[in-house]
C-alpha cells in the first residue's frame, strides 16, 4: 500500500512482506527497497532519493514501524499525512 508520498516519491509498505523492516520506494523509473535498521538499499536509486527517504526515516520512524507492524499482521494502515492530520 502506498504510505507516504514526498517530491514525487511514493513509499510504500506491503502487507505479510518478510522481514526485516522496510520500504519500497518509486521514483520516475527507480526503484529500491531501503531496509529501516540498516539502511541497506537494494535496487536502482539516485544519491539525492536515497537522502530524502532517509531523511523521512528519521523523522518518522515510530509512525513507520507502527505501520510495518501493523501491516505484517495483515491490519490495515493509514497513509502517512491521512494519519498526522488526524493526529492535530
Amino acid at each position: 500500500m502506498e504510505f507516504f508520498t514526498i517530491q514525487g516519491i511514493t513509499i510504500s509498505i506491503y502487507g505479510l512482506d518478510q522481514a526485516p523492516a522496510h520500504l519500497h520506494v518509486k521514483y520516475g523509473d527507480d526503484e529500491f527497497v531501503i531496509s529501516m535498521e540498516d539502511r541497506l538499499v537494494e535496487g536502482k536509486a539516485k544519491f539525492h532519493i536515497i537522502s530524502i527517504v532517509n531523511d523521512f526515516i528519521d523523522e518518522y520512524y515510530d509512525q513507520i514501524m507502527g505501520a510495518w507492524n501493523m501491516a505484517q499482521k495483515g491490519e490495515m494502515i493509514k497513509k502517512l499525512e491521512q494519519k498526522l492530520n488526524d493526529e492535530q
